[in-house]
């Protein structure tokens, strides 16, 4: 699926340069360390130095990471605050589209490439797609997610998705179609999974959203459940959210 009537590039960056854009609760920031956490103990399988970079760094919450990790660590990203955010904890990140970035890409390309939940904020995946891979060295290691809409909760909750939310995600894919991406960017999976977890509060606005009034006395009940079956559905590699760990085709 995506979306039509796309925004232009200056209403794209009007939207992700708007700080309250990435504020969040504590809680929300432990729960995306944790993935980061995860990850990185994932890549670690394939890399373990050499130059991280991130598209959409955000506040650089992975880089961070990646950085104690033994990386070098480099991003891109839209918001000029965050940039600086990052800058100052000692990442090299610079402001602005991925193409923006191609002048800076080491010779030989760099070692790892993270793209998380980002694919599906762009109006041309595989235009972006193609351009990242083009930066990734010849043993290098791409790590993408984005939403994942061959799962039972988007399957279930259909146009109630929480991931659906046009202009800031333009497209939405299937595990079907990121394989056909991979296939016409030259990319080979080497590992999949999934993830996404919910903290207590963002399991609170979840039974608020969308159990009835009904439910409410259950709301005890639900509120250990929910994350339990999150759980599980990540065990099954049918969670909310699709990882990727990618190469480069040979020959």
């Amino acid at each position: 699926m995506f979306v039509n009537n796309v925004p232009d590039a200056q209403e794209l960056v009007a939207l992700y340069d708007k700080g309250e854009y990435y504020e969040l609760d504590q809680d929300s920031v432990a729960r995306i360390q944790n993935e980061g956490r995860r990850r990185i103990g994932l890549l670690s399988k394939f890399k373990t130095s050499g130059n991280y970079f991130e598209i959409g760094c955000a506040k650089g919450l992975q880089l961070d990471l990646a950085k104690g990790a033994g990386f070098k660590t480099f991003g891109i990203e839209l918001s000029k605050e965050n940039v600086e955010i990052c800058r100052e904890k000692g990442h090299e990140v610079i402001c602005g589209f991925l193409e923006d970035i191609q002048f800076r890409v080491p010779s030989r390309g760099f070692d790892v490439i993270s793209c998380l939940d980002v694919i599906e904020h762009v109006e041309t995946p595989l235009d972006f797609l193609s351009l990242a891979a083009s930066m990734l060295a010849e043993n290098g290691v791409m790590v993408l997610s984005t939403p994942n809409y061959s799962g039972p909760v988007a399957k279930v909750l259909r146009e109630k998705d929480p991931y659906l939310i046009p202009p800031e995600h333009l497209n939405f894919f299937t595990l079907a179609g990121m394989h056909h991406l991979f296939r016409q960017t030259g990319l080979r999976e080497i590992m999949h999974t999934s993830f996404g977890t919910l903290t207590i509060a963002e399991t609170g606005r979840v039974v608020s959203k969308y159990f009835p009034a009904a439910f409410k006395p259950l709301e005890p009940i639900l509120l250990p459940i929910i994350p339990f079956g999150v759980g599980l559905l990540n065990l099954l590699k049918l969670g909310m959210e699709q990882e990727f760990y990618l190469c480069k085709k040979r020959g």
